[in-house]
């Protein structure tokens, strides 16, 4: 009954704020006018409207605008928009910070970093790069076993020092709501996500490329994410891939919510390691990498991968962190690399190199060559040679596959070497799947099905 409203409300209501934009004046009055008239039905009422068009505003109720607007139209009015600031005379975002005195080395402990990294919430991690410093710092303190109200180390205190005189700068600094300015019809749209790592953190940021009617093309950061490694100690292939996992995760919410394809997005990363694992089976790799890989191989099944040099990946500020004069000036975190803003003809196009000889993460596979003086007639096994040179997994070796009866008679051979070397135990077969095994009561006068007790089942 609703086809518009319906799903306006059901994507863009945030507990008890409807936040959402359209595309001209005329969408903007339908859309607010049947909203209005689907709570209606329910007994309530939209109000509070507040927007930065001057006339979608002129067709709303009086008693329906909020209060600001009313008075002065004209000001630069801030509205908190999901724990951001809305200023809707410029269109702009945002990040509100705290107001930090200068800190005291005798006065600043552990318990002061963390209340004032947690009071900058940077929804869309726009300046993660920079706020992902502080949480390195923190996790710093935790490795020297600092407790809450201990002070600072004197290593530590000049860090954190620096941190918080360039903290008043994220404030005034605009992220415009709108990702392109152009006005000209919009062709192509497409997600461009880069990963990056190091051993201190990781993060992925994601830009949306919009491709014009005349020809212009703009490229806007979208969604930015850091982590903190763990303190764990794990490779940097590793860590890259936990990056390409995150970077994974955010392309299938931007995607979501923004309603495009994922078939035409584009993940990059300066990985060469990760790439040839993303070409492998997850099941050929060791779990930490498999489990990771699985994700990302399901998540991202229609995204094109490529390589990126360092210089020109984005989310390496995000893996060491940066200042914040220099993040407000980069325009390779805000925009991404320049040539994304070229047609793809004439991007960079890195090959990858041939698969290493030992790459690092690999499932071993151990083969197993037995002898007929280890392995009786009787175990099951016709030409126990054969498991050594055709391997214990579907085409290796020669190329050939095992069949189902070779597998099971493998088995069994295996068990009756393992159980004969290992546990010097005299073991016979009562059937093809069942195995007992010989104790001395076998030589008293109870029935022989207690005198043979079922040492394991070898059925498949």
């Amino acid at each position: 009954m609703y086809p518009e409203a319906a799903p306006c409300l059901l994507h863009n209501f945030y507990v008890d704020d409807l936040v959402v934009s359209a595309r001209d004046v005329t969408e903007a009055v339908h859309l607010r006018e049947t909203t209005c008239q689907l709570f209606s039905e329910a007994g309530m009422s939209l109000r509070k409207w507040r927007t930065n068009s001057k006339p979608f505003r002129d067709t709303i109720p009086e008693e329906l605008v909020e209060m600001d607007d009313l008075k002065f139209p004209a000001a630069p009015h801030s509205q908190k928009a999901l724990g951001l600031h809305w200023q809707v005379a410029t269109d702009s975002l945002h990040v509100a910070t705290p107001n930090v005195p200068e800190p005291a080395p005798d006065t600043t402990t552990m318990r002061t970093v963390a209340s004032v990294a947690a009071q900058v919430f940077d929804v869309l991690g726009f300046f993660s790069p920079y706020v992902i410093r502080a949480n390195i710092l923190m996790q710093r303190l935790w490795i020297a076993q600092c407790q809450w109200d201990d002070k600072l180390p004197a290593a530590i205190f000049p860090v954190w020092r620096e941190w918080t005189s360039q903290l008043s700068f994220i404030t005034p600094h605009p992220v415009h709501r709108k990702y392109s300015d152009s006005d000209s019809p919009i062709v192509i749209s497409s997600l461009q996500g880069f990963s990056d790592a190091s051993k201190a953190a990781y993060g992925a940021a994601v830009y949306l490329r919009r491709v014009h009617e005349d020809d212009k093309i703009t490229v806007s950061l979208v969604y930015g994410k850091a982590k903190v490694c763990p303190l764990k100690t794990r490779t940097i292939g590793q860590l890259e891939l936990q990056a390409v996992y995150l970077l994974a995760d955010l392309l299938v919410y931007v995607a979501k919510t923004l309603s495009l394809p994922l078939d035409s997005a584009k993940a990059w990363t300066d990985s060469t390691i990760v790439l040839h694992w993303i070409r492998r089976p997850p099941c050929t790799l060791k779990e930490f990498e498999a489990n990771r890989l699985a994700h990302i191989q399901e998540a991202l099944q229609d995204c094109s991968w490529r390589h990126v040099v360092s210089a020109d990946n984005p989310a390496d500020q995000t893996s060491r962190g940066v200042s914040a004069l220099e993040l407000l000036n980069s325009d390779l975190w805000w925009h991404g690399p320049p040539w994304l803003a070229r047609p793809e003809d004439e991007w960079p196009h890195l090959v990858v190199g041939p698969l290493p000889r030992e790459l690092p993460g690999v499932r071993t596979v151990t083969l197993l060559r037995m002898s007929s003086q280890w392995c009786p007639s009787h175990c099951g096994l016709t030409n126990p040679a054969t498991i050594g040179s055709r391997g214990l997994w579907p085409g290796s070796g020669d190329g050939s596959t095992i069949s189902g009866t070779e597998r099971l008679q493998t088995r069994n051979g295996l068990m009756y070497l393992c159980h004969a070397r290992n546990y010097q135990l005299h073991t016979s077969f009562c059937s093809e799947r069942l195995r007992k095994i010989h104790f001395r009561r076998c030589s008293s006068s109870l029935p022989r099905r207690n005198r043979y007790q079922i040492l394991t089942s070898l059925g498949g």
